[in-house]
């Protein structure tokens, strides 16, 4: 399954609302072409980097609310020196860019 299927499913079958700021258009394409055919990545390695622990960031806070946490989590604002609901799924709390 492609990355914008496997994200339809989760929005129709999970009622998942995913922010756009997860989902630049074609970057996943371009990445997995380059990865395929062994060329240069179409983007900088730091910033694949970032989008995979964003994903990673917001996969966990899904879990944690299946689970029924409410509390707080650390966001990467400021190097995780601060912290946000578990539900907040912001661009300003969820991005790992310097």
């Amino acid at each position: 399954m492609t990355l914008p299927k496997l994200i339809g499913e989760a929005r129709d079958k999970l009622l998942w609302d995913v922010p756009n700021h997860y989902t630049e258009k074609e970057r996943y394409r371009k990445v997995r072409n380059a990865v395929n055919h062994g060329n240069k990545l179409p983007h900088d390695p730091a910033q694949i980097r970032h989008d995979f622990d964003k994903w990673h960031l917001f996969l966990l806070r899904r879990l944690l609310l299946r689970l029924g946490y409410d509390g707080k989590v650390a966001s990467p604002q400021e190097g995780f020196a601060s912290c946000s609901a578990v539900d907040e799924f912001s661009a300003e709390h969820n991005s790992f860019h310097p």
